[in-house]
């Protein structure tokens, strides 16, 4: 069980300690944990690409309806063995709260650089060293991904709640090799005023705002 920090008058300058973030934690080698500012991902022996998942959810209807995140990291590393490593990827993504397994649109960076997906389409964007944030948006039939050149066509965003998601893993599906340790420090998760209301919260990580499930 990962250790989380505690909130205290001292560590809380500029909110209130609350779970904002559901965390799922899909073995023993994977560790989350808010430490200076910084909500460290940490996976020995990664096995999925989503061996660690942090969720937060809409319960209201929200109109007019958008998507959109930014997600701020640094620190992205990993140790391999083996000829090639496989693709570590950091995700985020929305789905429909009625259909949590579907996405509706989403963003992977890595090791393979940026791509997209809406409509059971992928995107292919920026190739090489992963940049230092994910970033998309869209309203209405339209969506934009930051790294991926051009505006698509989707089919209506809903104002039907939404769940959002952030992994962190590895695609398996890529590499011969195997890495055997990632990391990667997220410093930011913020939206904008549409997307969220009051419901998607900001995070700078001030304070520990993990739930672990």
């Amino acid at each position: 069980m990962p250790l989380l920090w505690a909130c205290s008058a001292e560590n809380e300058p500029t909110k209130k300690c609350v779970g904002i973030w559901e965390v799922e934690l899909l073995h023993e080698g994977a560790n989350a944990e808010v430490v200076n500012g910084r909500l460290q991902l940490r996976i020995q022996d990664p096995q999925t690409d989503h061996d660690i998942r942090l969720i937060q959810r809409q319960t209201d209807y929200h109109t007019p309806a958008h998507l959109g995140v930014y997600v701020y990291f640094e620190n992205f590393d990993s140790e391999t063995t083996g000829a090639n490593n496989f693709d570590m990827q950091l995700k985020t993504w929305y789905a429909y709260n009625y259909s949590p397994t579907i996405l509706l649109a989403g963003v992977t960076t890595g090791t393979f650089g940026v791509r997209a997906e809406a409509n059971n389409i992928k995107y292919y964007g920026y190739d090489g060293e992963a940049p230092d944030h994910v970033q998309f948006g869209g309203s209405g039939q339209n969506i934009s991904f930051a790294g991926v050149s051009g505006t698509f066509t989707i089919p209506a965003i809903q104002p039907d709640p939404k769940t959002i998601y952030i992994d962190f893993g590895v695609n398996q599906n890529t590499g011969t090799g195997r890495s055997s340790y990632i990391a990667v420090d997220i410093t930011e998760v913020s939206f904008n005023k549409e997307v969220g209301k009051d419901e998607l919260l900001n995070d700078t990580f001030d304070c520990n705002s993990l739930t672990i499930k």
